[in-house]
């Protein structure tokens, strides 16, 4: 009888980790590489090809997380932490079974008395990114899903920031939301995202909510709510930094406040009284123009009431849609403003929109303080560079001439 042999298989001793080495270890792995979601700043993003690549990384590393937990128990017990730190609502279908695993039900004198479960007090971000079209005749559906985020939300006592992403036509109302995400984590909440695809709530809601979460540091408004609506009771954020309003201003003072970002939309009314006593203060200013001829208004109050801004942004669809000069207006920059950062949305301009952006350049009323002019979008810098390498050559020389630099999206030099 033939048999084949087989040698046993070495055995291999490694020396035993400690476990903050393990963790360590884990927490890398786990990790969205130099990209931090949990970072206040990972939701501040005026780039528009660096938020798409980030939103992709993010995910990513939520599926690395699924996987880590999978390799044994051990494993499963460090990475744990890692796993729910972020809670990314993407589909509906998910819901109750989260809702499952959050909470305890237990009965205690006939009433329904629920516990959170201890996985929600790791959780630090909450991405609601429903996918789902529900139409209006579906209210049962909506109905539950805004339910049963509402109770999810109760568990979440740690939440530091909350991203509402995207067109939630699978939600109707989402004052149940505001409203548990006031009373559970307003002390705790630091960021707040609200998509511009994403319903308003109802003004009083937002104004109740804004109350309670005073610690907030970063917000971006809802649309349609008009700076009028918050007069009588202005909402008080001694810690706002970060403010990013959408055709209107957030009435009220924010000491704190040194980053403004502001969809130009239509005629910029309400900016002056919210400039007269916040724009001394802002270091940065960015602006998505739609339409350029509405951008005179905003740009005139920044040279006005921005003295000590150091940095402008300027987001376009077309590079002719920045006013470096309609009829007899010139593009005029606050006194101390250093750095002037421009971005195309547009994918694969021609040729002759980058001609466009460097004669503008050329035209446009200079600064003494002004030394640099940043391309901030990496499809721009990549299109000129390999694409339309001769404007970039003309525009860097009539740059050099200028006594300004030009550089990419990460701060380096264009030569």
């Amino acid at each position: 009888m033939n048999t084949t042999h087989r040698a046993p298989r070495p055995r291999v001793n490694l020396p035993p980790l400690p476990t903050e080495i393990w963790l360590n270890i884990l927490a890398r792995a786990c990790s969205a590489g130099d990209w931090n979601p949990l970072g206040l700043h990972s939701v501040v993003d005026f780039s528009f090809s660096s938020a798409r690549q980030r939103k992709k990384i993010f995910k990513e590393s939520l599926v690395t997380k699924r996987y880590v937990v999978r390799v044994c128990k051990q494993w499963n017990t460090w990475a744990s932490p890692y796993l729910y730190e972020n809670l990314y609502l993407g589909r509906s279908k998910c819901l109750r079974s989260l809702h499952d695993v959050l909470f305890k039900a237990c009965d205690s004198e006939g009433a329904n008395v629920v516990k959170p479960n201890i996985l929600g007090l790791w959780i630090k971000r909450l991405d609601i990114a429903l996918r789902e079209n529900l139409s209006v005749q579906d209210m049962e559906a909506r109905d539950e899903n805004i339910t049963l985020i509402s109770r999810i939300i109760q568990c979440l006592p740690n939440l530091t920031i909350v991203f509402f992403r995207n067109h939630h036509s699978s939600l109707g109302s989402l004052s149940p939301i505001i409203w548990n995400l006031a009373n559970t984590c307003g002390s705790t909440l630091q960021a707040v995202v609200w998509d511009c695809r994403v319903p308003s709530p109802a003004p009083n809601v937002w104004r109740a909510f804004l109350q309670k979460a005073i610690h907030i540091r970063i917000l971006h408004c809802p649309q349609h709510l008009h700076a009028n609506e918050f007069e009588v009771l202005p909402p008080l954020l001694p810690f706002l930094e970060f403010l990013h309003a959408y055709e209107h201003p957030l009435f009220g003072h924010f000491p704190s406040l040194r980053h403004l970002v502001v969809d130009v939309l239509e005629v910029q009314t309400g900016w002056k009284p919210f400039l007269k006593v916040n724009g001394v203060k802002l270091e940065v200013v960015q602006l998505n123009i739609y339409i350029s001829r509405y951008c005179l208004t905003i740009m005139s109050l920044l040279v006005v009431f921005c003295p000590n801004l150091v940095r402008l942004d300027i987001s376009a669809s077309d590079w002719d849609l920045i006013p470096f000069r309609i009829d007899d207006f010139e593009l005029e920059l606050p006194p101390k403003v250093h750095t002037l950062g421009l971005q195309n949305t547009a994918i694969q301009a021609p040729s002759q929109m980058y001609g466009l952006l460097f004669s503008g350049l050329e035209e446009m009323k200079l600064t003494s303080s002004l030394s640099c002019i940043q391309l901030i979008d990496a499809g721009n810098v990549r299109d000129l560079t390999r694409k339309h390498r001769r404007i970039l050559i003309r525009g860097i020389e009539m740059l050099k001439r200028k006594g300004l630099e030009l550089r990419d999206h990460e701060g380096r030099l264009i030569d």
